[in-house]
């Protein structure tokens, strides 16, 4: 790992830390690598993170959702063979069960263009740890997405 991504994974977790997510969801979303025979670049990848938080908000707060204050923390990433996928802490309103989240959130990522069949959708009991996790930054690509990033 690089200098520069050992300072960035630092200075994120320790940004982090202190987001409180109170129903918070750990979320591993997993993209197409092309579309109408076009390779999913980082813009592309972008554009459809933010159809997803559109499509997840609507869902969960209606058509007032600008309004809302949700905490959305997203981290592209890549796996090994190259497949971009995404991983999310997002907080979501005391009122929704566990069965309404999952569904809000495989519903509104199969919607977008890019979304592939591909999810991990779990509660965090370990705060410190999902973050730890998603901001492990260990190959060149692996960055925040900051367009997406809501805190």
């Amino acid at each position: 790992m690089n200098e520069y991504n050992k300072e960035n994974r630092t200075w994120y977790r320790h940004w982090l830390k202190d987001v409180n997510l109170e129903n918070g969801y750990a979320v591993t979303l997993t993209l197409k690598q092309r579309f109408n025979n076009i390779t999913t670049t980082v813009y592309e990848a972008q554009k459809n993170m933010t159809n997803f938080i559109s499509r997840l908000s609507r869902i969960v707060y209606g058509n007032n959702y600008k309004r809302r204050n949700q905490k959305l923390v997203i981290m592209p990433s890549y796996e090994t063979k190259g497949r971009q996928h995404y991983h999310a802490a997002i907080d979501f309103p005391d009122n929704l069960d566990h069965d309404k989240i999952y569904q809000a959130i495989k519903t509104s990522w199969v919607k977008t263009p890019l979304g592939l069949k591909q999810h991990n959708i779990k509660r965090i009991t370990n705060h410190n740890g999902w973050v730890s996790y998603i901001t492990k930054l260990e190959k060149q690509n692996d960055t925040v997405d900051v367009i997406n990033l809501h805190v």
